[in-house]
């Protein structure tokens, strides 16, 4: 049996910071980053789910690759606790944003629906 995988708590910013960065425009928070130096700093292709909503706060950020299945044996992620998606959620508080770079694919249901209800 593998070794719990353990996985750590991000460093949130203060909810001051968070309220303030929800009053300006992305454009304009982007601009600033770029005169810091901070090369491509936006997130291109995301839809708005709500119109006309502004959010600000922490992001727990998930990559998914391609599987390759010739590196890894059939029933690798049939115990839930070697799923990582699952353990962004335990570590999700209040004003939190799960970012998920699912390569483009609308149809892959990263999160069920019962994983997050």
């Amino acid at each position: 049996m593998a070794a719990p995988i353990q996985t750590p708590d991000i460093t949130r910013p203060p909810k001051e910071l968070c309220e303030a960065l929800a009053e300006i425009g992305s454009a304009t928070a982007a601009g600033e980053l770029s005169k810091l130096g901070i090369r491509n700093p936006h997130l291109a292709g995301l839809t708005a789910r709500t119109a006309g909503a502004c959010y600000a706060g922490p992001a727990l950020t998930l990559q998914f690759m391609p599987k390759r299945e010739d590196l890894y044996e059939v029933g690798e992620y049939k115990d839930p606790e070697t799923q990582l998606h699952r353990h962004v959620l335990y570590h999700t508080q209040p004003g939190d944003f799960v970012v998920v770079d699912a390569r483009g694919d609308l149809t892959s249901g990263v999160f069920g629906e019962m994983m997050l209800t």
